[in-house]
């Protein structure tokens, strides 16, 4: 997993080394990105104070070249098997 905080501008880069490494590790069936945008805000009045947290997330499927994505053997291409990490090998 890679965890990061940005500015709030539409736009973030992740290094190549960050990813290359989350890589080496493997990747299972159904790989995502979840980005979450998260914002906070406060402010004092007459009976005292008040806090406001908003979050909103989204998830999106992430293609990994070399890997299939099963669910079942019949989504594999022919001569592989679908494994208990839902990818075909």
């Amino acid at each position: 997993m890679i965890e990061c905080d940005t500015d709030d501008d539409g736009a973030l880069d992740i290094p190549s080394e960050l990813v290359t490494s989350l890589l080496d590790l493997g990747a299972a069936g159904y790989p995502t990105i979840i980005v979450t945008r998260h914002s906070d805000g406060s402010t004092r009045i007459a009976p005292g104070f008040v806090h406001l947290s908003a979050a909103s997330s989204v998830e999106k499927a992430v293609g990994v070249p070399g890997l299939s994505s099963c669910n079942e053997d019949t989504d594999c291409l022919m001569g592989k098997t679908c494994q208990s990490d839902l990818s075909c090998k």
